[in-house]
C-alpha cells in the first residue's frame, strides 16, 4: 500500500483495491500466528477478498493483478478460482523460482568475470549456484545492481523510500509495521519459494492473461515468465 498512490491514474478508470497481505504493512501484528503465514493461507485470503468485492459491488467477476511475490499468489488464485476473475495481470511475474535464481547467479558471475571484478568473483563463488537463503540472494542482487545499476535490479532504495514517504495511506507507525512485516514474511515464506513452479502448480489459467515483464530484469527473469506464459497459452487459448 505505501506505493498505491503511484498508480493513481488507474483510479480514473477503475475501482482499485489494494491490500497489505496478512502479516505485512498495515495488516502486521506481533500476534500474527506464524502458522498462518503460508502460501495456501494467502491464496485463500485472495479468494475471500475477491468474493467480498464481487458481492459488495454486485459484479460477477473482477480483475486480478499481482506484482512480483503477489504474482505467484495471483496465478495460483486465478488457476484455482477462474469463476471470480475476468482476467489475470502478472507484473514482474514469478514463474519458477529455482530457475530464476540460477539465471540471476549466472548473470552476476558472468558480469563479474567480464568486468574483472575479483571481489565479486570471490564472493559469488563462495555462495555457489542454486537456491539461496534470503540474505545470500540479496548479496547477489546487490552485485547485479552494481554491475547494471537499476537497469537490472530495480530502482534504488532511496527512490523507493521517497515514494513510500509520500504515501497518503501510511504514517510513521505504519512504516514500523512495514519493516516488521517484511521480516516476518521473509522468515516465514522464503523456504516456500523454493517450491514455486507455476508450470506445475498453475498450468491452466482459464481467462485472458497479461504479463508485464522487464526485459533486463534479472531479479525476476523475464525469460522464465515468458516460457510459462507460452506453455499456459497452449493449454488456454485466451
Amino acid at each position: 500500500m505505501p506505493f498505491a498512490h503511484l498508480n493513481a491514474e488507474l483510479e480514473k478508470e477503475l475501482v482499485v483495491v489494494q491490500w497489505d497481505q496478512r502479516g505485512a504493512g498495515k495488516s502486521y501484528s506481533p500476534d500474527t500466528p506464524r502458522s498462518s503465514m503460508t502460501v495456501e493461507q494467502f491464496v485463500a485470503d485472495t479468494r475471500e477478498l475477491s468474493e467480498l468485492l464481487t458481492a459488495r459491488f454486485h459484479l460477477p467477476k473482477i480483475y486480478l493483478a499481482g506484482v512480483s511475490w503477489g504474482s505467484i499468489l495471483g496465478a495460483l488464485a486465478a488457476s484455482r478460482h477462474p469463476e471470480l476473475f475476468h482476467a489475470f495481470v502478472g507484473i514482474g511475474q514469478v514463474a519458477d523460482v529455482q530457475e530464476s535464481e540460477r539465471i540471476l547467479y549466472r548473470f552476476a558471475l558472468d558480469e563479474a568475470e567480464r568486468t574483472g571484478n575479483r571481489r565479486a568473483l570471490a564472493d559469488l563463488k563462495k555462495l555457489g549456484p542454486g537456491f539461496m537463503e534470503s540474505a545470500d540472494h540479496m548479496r547477489v542482487c546487490r552485485w547485479v545492481a552494481r554491475f547494471g545499476k537499476e537497469r537490472y535490479a530495480g530502482p534504488p532504495r532511496s527512490q523507493l523510500l521517497r515514494a513510500a514517504i509520500g504515501s497518503p495511506a501510511y504514517d510513521l507507525g505504519d512504516f514500523w509495521r512495514l519493516y516488521s512485516g517484511m521480516k516476518l514474511s521473509l522468515d516465514s515464506l522464503w523456504p516456500a519459494l523454493k517450491e514455486v513452479d507455476l508450470s506445475r502448480q498453475a498450468s491452466r489459467l482459464d481467462m485472458p492473461v497479461y504479463f508485464f515483464l522487464g526485459r533486463h530484469d534479472y531479479v525476476v527473469t523475464s525469460e522464465v515468465a515468458e516460457r510459462y506464459f507460452q506453455a499456459s497459452r497452449r493449454l488456454n487459448p485466451h
